[in-house]
């Protein structure tokens, strides 16, 4: 799949470079010549310009004779809003049919006519018709579908396996939960029934509705993402299983309470769960001037990278916390003088933490991100302030981004025990530990024992300050 994504890509930005792209060339030199054709639909099936009634549309591509793939594409430079996304389901419901594709040669949005919607209050809810919604230059913008999924547009999926229709029902799912759906836990339950029923589409052949989902299924799923073959994180704890488990018990139970469906998925026995062996939380050592260096270069390339590396360097710097990161205004900044103030203290801000501090103020002036907060992430058409789970993504993603069992390590309070030992290191005192990261007298143990505090004061004849991390954050 990742030649078709090249090649929309190529085929997209040479015609962006020679031309204004209009709907019609999106038709015919995305969609037509490139899209469909690579992802097995005949030209030979391609109709345009069908009527029914008082009703047509653009382009179709027959399956069969009661079965076809409506299509609606859109200039380049036309946002794909919910109206146009109601437009087409209901040109889809008027022809009959189920499916449909609406693209801008950009972005493109699979449609659903037989999901339920579900009365909401929020007028930004995503469309519940809405299965797949991809950008093809965002593969981890949150608000769009990972890439790897692009696989459940072509015609075998969708209508010779039906197997999208896993992903269709999940999209039900969301439908049925509502308003719930916007809830900070909704990104951990869909990113969990999205990699199960990938996995579980790939060791079926066909579509079969859900009722034939059991504990064995589930089972095979964590074996999987146990697997150093498999590209998902592995799991590091009961716990994690019991949320996997309950994030698709909980859509199968909706299913069995809506549909009347009949459901043999429970609890596979405890002793055929593996759980991966944990890294030692206490090796800190990795947190080090060259792993710095290397976070700050990942992310440097990828989504909201001022952003994601300014709270990496926050942690480094001051050690800060999920809450005191969610909660830092740009008040709390003086670019100025460089400093930071938390918790009521004013600390002083190392170069590169200054340096990018500047640049994302710009960013945020010149994209009208402005809400006061240092971080925010933009949600339902608007700015909003960064959410525990979005900085909890930040450090989830160096795995993602670099396939290297140490960033598995990184969290803010790996960063913040890392840091405290490195100031310990580097001949900090106590108080001033304790003042640049704001720990209390009574937790100072935890991190530095105190048989360690006492022969630091014997045996160090110097206290001259040691640079921070080789004093790599400190260089122009």
């Amino acid at each position: 799949m990742d030649t078709v994504i090249k090649n929309l890509r190529r085929t997209y930005e040479h015609l962006t470079g020679n031309q204004r792209l209009t709907a019609n060339d999106v038709k015919y030199s995305i969609v037509c010549n490139v899209l469909l054709k690579e992802l097995g639909y005949d030209a030979m099936d391609f109709d345009f310009d069908g009527k029914a009634d008082e009703n047509r549309y653009d382009m179709a591509v027959k399956i069969s004779a009661e079965e076809k793939l409506l299509i609606k594409t859109k200039s380049i430079y036309t946002k794909l809003t919910s109206a146009y996304i109601d437009a087409l389901v209901d040109d889809i419901e008027c022809f009959g049919t189920e499916w449909g594709l609406l693209t801008n040669g950009r972005d493109y949005i699979l449609l659903n006519s037989s999901i339920e919607p579900q009365k909401s209050k929020d007028d930004d809810a995503p469309s519940p018709s809405v299965v797949f919604w991809f950008d093809i230059y965002k593969s981890k913008d949150k608000s769009k579908n990972s890439l790897k999924y692009f696989r459940y547009l072509d015609k075998e999926n969708i209508f010779a396996t039906q197997k999208t229709k896993f992903f269709r029902d999940i999209a039900q799912y969301r439908a049925w939960l509502g308003e719930k759906s916007s809830q900070d836990n909704w990104p951990a339950v869909k990113n969990t029934l999205y990699q199960f029923f990938d996995f579980y589409a790939d060791s079926t052949k066909q579509y079969n509705g859900l009722g034939e989902i059991n504990s064995d299924d589930f089972t095979r799923f964590i074996a999987y993402k146990q697997d150093a073959k498999s590209s998902l994180r592995p799991i590091r704890s009961k716990e994690s299983i019991h949320n996997n488990f309950s994030h698709i018990f909980g859509m199968l139970s909706a299913y069995k309470k809506k549909k009347k469906m009949d459901l043999s998925f429970s609890y596979p026995h405890e002793e055929v769960l593996v759980v991966s062996t944990p890294k030692k939380k206490e090796d800190i050592s990795h947190l080090n001037a060259e792993n710095i260096l290397k976070i700050i270069d990942i992310y440097k390339s990828r989504d909201n990278a001022l952003r994601n590396t300014t709270i990496f360097l926050l942690c480094v710097s001051f050690g800060l916390d999920r809450k005191g990161i969610k909660e830092l205004k740009w008040r709390d900044i003086d670019l100025k003088k460089n400093t930071a103030t938390t918790g009521g203290r004013v600390i002083k801000l190392n170069k590169t933490l200054s340096q990018y501090l500047n640049e994302l103020k710009l960013e945020q002036t010149k994209e009208q991100a402005e809400t006061g907060y240092v971080f925010t992430a933009f949600h339902k058409g608007k700015y909003k302030p960064v959410s525990e789970a979005t900085i909890n993504d930040v450090f989830d993603r160096l795995y993602e981004y670099d396939k290297n069992d140490i960033w598995e390590l990184f969290s803010p309070a790996y960063v913040r025990r890392g840091l405290i030992e490195q100031l310990f290191r580097c001949n900090y005192s106590l108080d001033e530990i304790m003042y640049l990261t704001g720990l209390k007298v009574g937790s100072i143990t935890k991190y530095i024992t105190m048989e360690r505090i006492i022969l630091r004061q014997a045996t160090n004849t110097s206290s001259k300050r040691l640079p921070l991390f080789d004093g790599v954050l400190d260089k122009e």
